[in-house]
């Protein structure tokens, strides 16, 4: 049997970045991202596990070993192949993992994906989630067929099987990244690859491999569009897978293969001897001699944190039992929601520590701005109503007329002063006589200059008189009179 075909590759970072912030890219392919042409006839998809230290070396590793295991026993692409050479090649496989190493608590590990075409029609083997897919399309969605689908290594899968759990249901299951199987260093038991055969190949049919990144977006009734005849040739379809996967958070790899023509019969297949092919399980004699037995159902009460894909839980035993790998996951969610908890409660102490320490930061700032604060000015109080004291008149009225509002008709009868004095001047003539030596002797009287002072209407008149009397009286004894008489009217 010989093969016409065209094929295809993805291999896209998704939001995946690494501890310094770049995109990261831990699947693998072989042939690498394009490289491939149309003569190869050996496919190979590797799952790097994330979340584990050097996924993207586990993936490579695998990679490489296995497809230059199987170029060197199998030089023809076109020949005959058997499952000793895939035992080899997985034996191969997992001494490089060993060789490689570094013996970190956490493990690296990948996933696996294999397809060869050969003479009698082609061989696909799995370990782990990523899967294979053959269509055969149709004119629309619903009449493209899946003739072959690769079974997960999973616990979302065991529950389906086993009915704990819906398709629905599984994709928003906490645990739906959980894997039961993957290739790792060192395993006591190595788990076991699924291996299925077939001979049932047409013009038109579609492999597809792909990384569980590729399904984050697209179910099995989304493949089956993108892959009927509605959207023809094998770039439409490669175009459509891109752009249905571009929001993806994760790595998201595929290889889509194109069977364009296909010659002659296929080959008898070549004999295995089971105790070479100790790492495989023959998927189609498995399937034709099932027994049905009773499935104890796994506890539904084990810790649903939600983890990182993919988490390997490890199979002891070649053949599925749900429950071992129920049992084996919900160990080491038990021990991942312990730390859990010591996680949330440290972090919930760091954030108490953090809020007392803002809160003193804070009061002390308010303490320091309230006494930095300048002093209100200060309001005087609104004085009180003014009083208003009366107005007093202080004015000194006289009786005396003046010049102005002299009536001669109201003028005081005038009396004889036989004094010296004139109650208007206030001048005491006999003193002035006496300390001019006249009074009480015959001394010559010198002549008193008397300085002039104004006086209005009588006053003036008086002082005149008072005047000229003085000059006619020189004699000694009228002077005694009249300084006795002065003393009296004082």
């Amino acid at each position: 049997m010989k093969f016409k075909i065209r094929v295809k590759s993805i291999w896209e970072y998704g939001q995946r970045k690494d501890a310094m912030g770049q995109p990261h890219q831990e699947d693998a392919l072989f042939p690498a991202y394009q490289t491939e042409n149309d003569s190869d006839r050996l496919f190979i998809l590797c799952d790097g596990m994330g979340g584990h230290a050097k996924g993207e070396v586990a993936s490579n590793t695998v990679c490489q070993e296995m497809a230059k295991t199987v170029t060197a026993e199998c030089p023809d692409p076109e020949g005959s192949f058997s499952d000793v050479i895939l035992q080899h090649a997985l034996i191969n496989a997992f001494k490089g993992l060993d060789a490689r190493d570094t013996g970190g608590e956490k493990k690296m590990g990948t996933t696996m994906t294999f397809l060869k075409l050969h003479d009698g029609g082609y061989t696909a083997a799995h370990i782990g989630d990523s899967r294979i897919y053959q269509f055969r399309p149709g004119e629309n969605e619903d009449s493209t067929e899946i003739i072959f689908k690769s079974e997960d290594h999973s616990l979302v899968n065991d529950l389906i099987k086993i009915g704990e759990l819906t398709e629905e249901d599984a994709k928003t299951f906490p645990q739906r990244n959980v894997i039961t199987r993957a290739m790792q260093p060192h395993d006591e038991r190595r788990p076991k690859a699924d291996v299925h055969h077939s001979t049932d190949i047409r013009p038109g049919d579609y492999f597809y491999l792909c990384s569980d990144g590729m399904l984050e977006q697209a179910d099995d009734g989304n493949l089956r569009f993108i892959f009927s005849r509605q959207l023809p040739g094998i770039d439409k379809k490669v175009e459509t897978l891109l752009q249905t996967s571009a929001l993806n958070s994760d790595n998201h790899t595929g290889i889509i293969i194109e069977i364009v023509d296909v010659e002659g019969a296929p080959a008898a297949p070549a004999p295995c001897n089971p105790g070479e092919c100790s790492l495989l399980i023959d998927k189609d004699f498995e399937i034709a001699n099932r027994q049905t037995q009773p499935v104890i159902a796994p506890s539904m009460n084990a810790p649903m944190a939600d983890v990182s894909r993919p988490v390997y839980a490890p199979s002891t035993a070649g053949a599925p039992n749900p429950q071992r790998d129920m049992n084996m996951a919900s160990q080491q969610q038990s021990r991942k929601g312990k730390t859990g908890i010591l996680v949330y409660l440290l972090v919930g102490l760091l954030i108490v520590l953090i809020a007392l320490i803002a809160f003193l930061f804070l009061n002390k700032n308010k303490e320091t701005t309230s006494k930095d604060k300048e002093p209100e000015e200060y309001e005087a109080p609104a004085p009180a109503p003014k009083y208003d004291a009366p107005t007093i008149d202080r004015t000194v009225k006289t009786t005396q007329p003046t010049h102005d509002n002299y009536d001669r008709n109201e003028q005081p009868e005038r009396k004889y002063n036989p004094t010296n004095t004139h109650p208007n001047t206030h001048i005491d003539l006999n003193k002035i006589q006496k300390r001019s030596g006249q009074v009480g002797g015959n001394k010559p009287q010198k002549e008193v200059r008397q300085t002039p002072t104004t006086v209005t209407g009588s006053a003036a008149s008086s002082s005149s008189n008072t005047s000229s009397s003085n000059n006619e009286n020189q004699n000694p004894e009228k002077n005694n009179s009249l300084k006795n008489l002065n003393r009296k009217t004082e």
